[in-house]
């Protein structure tokens, strides 16, 4: 029922749900243990794009009597997580009609509250403050849930990889300064040439390639920075 509430377009993307691990596991929308609308509101296609640029992707000539809603739905779930909790979240959906049948054509959670505020959408109910405080927290790395009880910090993983990145640069850098003393040993000649350079002495010997011989040997050390940089069902 899930997969054909959303339009033929869309459900090529479900073709093999639900698969084996989210029967077992009871992963995604299949924690989900009961659904209700908790409060809803029709909006006008005027501003649809600026509050959900994703629905530019629709094509409109497919569908007859293209609607948009912003809608609180009323979640019960099996097992809390980062995208379902047991509490109210809010979503903007499309709905168009195909060959006189409805489907849902778009559909994407709320992280944005500030658009539909702007143009005076929103509910101003306590349970829309505690959906857009989830979405607050988890942009500082927190997942919290309806009641704001932290599910699991993102932080900890964060700040890890970042020790772990910089142990990694740490360690290449000691093994590029190795590198090079090894070569100013294994030269002795260029280790003179540069006592004498360092004391003044610019006679010191060295003879220049021609300008169309390659040297025979060539080294180039490198030492790189590496940075770590919905869904929705």
């Amino acid at each position: 029922m899930f997969v054909k509430s959303y339009s033929p377009e869309r459900q090529k993307h479900y073709v093999d749900f639900p698969n084996e691990d989210q029967l077992e596991n009871q992963t995604g929308i299949l924690s989900v243990d009961s659904i209700e609308i908790y409060q809803a509101k029709q909006l006008p296609s005027e501003h649809i794009l600026q509050i959900e640029p994703y629905f530019s992707e629709i094509d409109n000539s497919l569908y007859d009597d293209i609607q948009y809603y912003y809608i609180g739905f009323n979640y019960s779930v099996i097992e809390e997580s980062e995208f379902f909790y047991n509490g109210v979240r809010y979503e903007v959906l499309a709905v168009g009609v195909l060959d006189g049948t409805e489907y849902i054509i778009g559909h994407e959670n709320v992280y944005d509250y500030s658009v539909l505020e702007t143009f005076g959408y929103t509910f101003n109910t306590e349970a829309e403050k505690k959906a857009e405080n989830i979405v607050k927290q988890r942009e500082n790395g927190l997942i919290v849930n309806f009641n704001n009880e932290i599910l699991y910090d993102q932080r900890i993983n964060k700040e890890y990889v970042e020790m772990e990145v910089q142990a990694t640069q740490q360690s290449e850098e000691i093994s590029i300064i190795q590198n090079i003393d090894k070569v100013v040993e294994d030269n002795p000649i260029d280790n003179k040439n540069l006592e004498k350079a360092s004391k003044g002495n610019d006679n010191i010997g060295i003879q220049p390639f021609s300008s169309t011989s390659t040297p025979s040997t060539f080294k180039l050390y490198i030492t790189s920075t590496k940075k770590n940089s919905q869904y929705w069902f």
